[in-house]
């Protein structure tokens, strides 16, 4: 009988410092608040031209709940995920009229086990002003594991400028008094003295 009493003291001892552990660890990482991909390329677009917009979403999600009543308490306080400004860095640029996540005041909420996830979206142009490859970023100012959430952004520029030069010869007189000649010479190809005249104005 003492040697049961013993182990059932001994193990609701355990169980009772077990939960206390639990209930004083604190919270996990807000690992789960993300954008829904990490790096975008988006390609070949010509100078001085923008591309098409292309969308993102910012998914926030709940970590932990209390059981019951299932409220989120993780990013305390009720699930209150915030982001601040949201802001592109390079010839990269979100277009406003697409902008949710700014226009919710970079916050989104997951208040409880019904709504354990939220999620807001916006689209973003590339408008390259030189030939090359170009980087720049989306980003958050923070988020709920203090530090800003960024998607590394690319994309390469193509020049497409004529050139204006004449190609031969020191300048568009010479060019076209050269050119002149040249007609002469297989038009009046049966005059011999405009042949030899022709030839004096070569040289």
């Amino acid at each position: 009988m003492k040697l049961r009493r013993t182990l059932r003291r001994t193990l609701l001892a355990g169980l009772l410092g077990s939960a206390m552990l639990v209930a004083a660890a604190p919270a996990a990482a807000i690992a789960s608040d993300a954008w829904d991909r990490p790096s975008q390329d988006f390609g070949n677009q010509n100078a001085g031209t923008t591309s098409d917009p292309l969308q993102f979403a910012l998914i926030a999600q709940c970590d932990a709940f209390a059981i019951p009543p299932g409220n989120c308490t993780s990013p305390a306080p009720n699930g209150v995920h915030n982001y601040g400004a949201i802001t592109t860095t390079g010839p990269f640029a979100i277009d406003p009229a697409t902008d949710v996540c700014n226009a919710r005041g970079g916050t989104l909420v997951t208040p409880s086990t019904s709504q354990p996830v939220d999620v807001c979206t916006l689209e973003v142009r590339f408008k390259p002003t030189s030939s090359g490859v170009v980087k720049g970023s989306l980003s958050t100012t923070t988020s709920p594991a203090g530090t800003p959430l960024t998607v590394a952004l690319k994309g390469t520029g193509i020049a497409t400028g004529k050139g204006t030069g004449n190609g031969t010869g020191t300048g568009p007189g010479q060019t076209g008094k050269k050119k002149k000649c040249k007609k002469k010479g297989k038009k009046r190809s049966a005059s011999a003295a405009k042949k030899k005249k022709c030839k004096k104005k070569k040289r």
